[in-house]
């Protein structure tokens, strides 16, 4: 956007001082010139001195008055050059806003066009028959007893169902769940774990075969995780397990993501296996893998 510039009022023109018009002294003095001469046949030397000084009175008024009419003409051009480039500014002003008027509603428009534009793409590939691959929760089977005392010395199984919501099969390319303990619906922490997870994500392998996802569900897979004595103390501290589950799948649409997080829930520091709260990140269902 042109920011306008400002300009200060233009200055109204001062009259000058006092002055004979331009010609009359001249004049005057061009009449006694032809006139004394004529009537005056012989003249004494003090008449003399005193027409000497009347014409020379003349002429001091006279160039008085050429000199002070060029200071009012300068003057007035200098009023009348502000006063255009004052209205010159005013248009070039209005003419900038115009533009920006312009401008920002077109922007507005091209927005819009956007928003539509990627409502309908978001709708025609919804229409698309595609795969959907959606976590239903994870199941801790040898949940210990009392719950949190986790022990080093067992392995822990974990039941992960998930389920193909769309259209079509899905053939997963890669998958991975990890484990994690931190602070419960902390979300520093769980920037922290997702950042672990993406360079865990690294070394996870290509699944070969593909499995393929039919429609529909309930599907399971399970994993099993020994906790270290640090994260076991951790937990019984307050700490919580935190799940990151990730599916890489194609379907005819291309090769898509989902991905969950979620951890157990804490109440005064007891670890609870029966309630899980969603974390605030690594919540996506279904978005286009990012290409190596």
């Amino acid at each position: 956007m042109a920011t306008p510039i400002l300009l200060a009022p233009c200055p109204e023109v001062q009259p000058v001082a006092w002055h004979l018009s331009v010609g009359i002294g001249i004049g005057i003095l061009g009449f006694l010139g032809v006139v004394v001469p004529l009537i005056r046949e012989r003249i004494s030397r003090r008449e003399k001195a005193i027409w000497t000084a009347l014409m020379a009175l003349l002429l001091f008024l006279e160039l008085r008055s050429i000199r002070l009419d060029e200071k009012q003409h300068d003057r007035e051009q200098a009023f009348a050059a502000c006063e255009q480039q004052r209205s010159f500014q005013e248009i070039t002003d209005q003419a900038n806003r115009n533009f920006d008027a312009t401008a920002t509603g077109l922007n507005s428009s091209i927005k819009g066009l956007g928003k539509l534009l990627g409502t309908t793409q978001t709708i025609f590939r919804q229409t698309i028959p595609h795969a959907d691959l959606r976590s239903n929760g994870v199941i801790l089977k040898n949940a210990p007893e009392p719950s949190g005392s986790f022990n080093s010395s067992v392995k822990y199984w974990f039941d992960l169902p998930f389920s193909n919501e769309g259209s079509r099969a899905a053939h997963i390319l890669r998958k991975a769940v990890k484990f994690y303990v931190g602070k419960p619906d902390d979300l520093a922490a769980q920037k922290q774990i997702a950042a672990e997870f993406e360079e865990d994500w690294k070394a996870v392998p290509q699944s070969n075969p593909s499995p393929i996802v039919t429609l529909g569900g309930p599907h399971f897979w399970s994993e099993s995780r020994i906790f270290t004595n640090d994260e076991i103390e951790r937990i019984m501290k307050g700490e919580t397990i935190y799940t990151v589950e990730r599916f890489e799948y194609s379907d005819p649409t291309g090769t898509w993501r989902a991905d969950w997080c979620e951890h157990y829930q804490v109440d005064d520091s007891k670890f609870n296996v029966f309630v899980i709260h969603p974390c605030r990140i690594l919540m996506g269902d279904r978005y286009r893998a990012k290409q190596p």
